[in-house]
């Protein structure tokens, strides 16, 4: 046997899973095409078998995922297919220049979304967000239910983002994360078992709610960048934070006009 031959663990799969999974199957075997409306909860319940719970579960990771999307008072329907983006483990593994490249991006984009979702995301989708974000804080989320984990936070912001291109380059990035932990921890090997000095999402969350999208870039920026130094990343980073410049707001301000959810002025 070769020695650099490895096997990876395999993986349990809940019943949450085999849901979303046999209704993405349907959506990408034609079965179910963009535009078609799901059958109702209670149908789905019905014909599954499963659970309520188990039901709604699997519902987020597709929403999550960009397979679906929820529209209020009418159903669940299947999305226009996304770009697919696909990042490569196999171009980043073992070189570490690659792997900080990998955050510097996450840097950025994270920060960018943070900031749209403050401006596109709706009433309902912030109430979401800012559940979620309290119940694992209070550590009554299963987040081993969920597709991206600990990351789940930064999965609904990229989708309440509304922006499907930065949010497939985020979801890319984040199945990189949670299929290769082992990539993104640099030297400090340890620090990858203990609780990281990050500051917490709630900052992030709070200032997105608040429809706050400077708040909200800065927010994320200041986390990314804390969780870069709390894993050791060798680069330093001193970026400016954005400033709430008249001229910024004015643009904001025509935004917020269109915002889903809120009425034309």
């Amino acid at each position: 046997m070769p020695e650099n031959m490895q096997f990876m663990k395999v993986k349990h799969i809940t019943v949450t899973e085999q849901v979303s999974k046999q209704i993405q199957d349907m959506i990408t075997s034609g079965q179910f095409k963009p535009g078609d409306k799901l059958p109702t909860q209670k149908e789905l319940e019905q014909m599954m078998g499963v659970s309520r719970p188990t039901l709604r579960e699997a519902i987020s990771r597709l929403i999550s995922s960009g397979a679906i999307e929820a529209r209020q008072g009418q159903g669940y329907y299947v999305k226009e297919p996304n770009l697919k983006i696909n990042i490569s483990a196999q171009l980043i593994q073992y070189d570490y220049h690659k792997v900080r490249d990998i955050f510097e991006a996450r840097l950025f984009l994270e920060s960018t979304l943070s900031q749209l979702a403050a401006v596109f995301a709706t009433d309902e989708e912030l109430e979401k967000l800012a559940e979620d974000c309290r119940k694992i804080e209070e550590g009554t989320f299963p987040l081993d239910e969920v597709p991206y984990g600990e990351n789940h936070i930064h999965a609904l912001i990229a989708e309440y983002s509304h922006n499907n291109l930065l949010a497939e380059f985020e979801r890319s990035i984040l199945d990189l994360l949670t299929e290769y932990p082992d990539l993104f921890v640099s030297l400090k090997n340890d620090t990858y078992q203990e609780e990281y000095e990050t500051r917490p999402h709630h900052l992030i969350v709070e200032a997105i709610c608040r429809r706050d999208p400077v708040g909200a870039y800065n927010e994320a920026l200041r986390h990314m960048l804390h969780y870069m130094n709390d894993i050791g990343m060798e680069k330093k980073y001193d970026f400016s934070l954005l400033k709430r410049g008249a001229h910024f707001l004015k643009k904001i301000d025509k935004l917020d006009k269109v915002i889903p959810g809120k009425e034309n002025t």
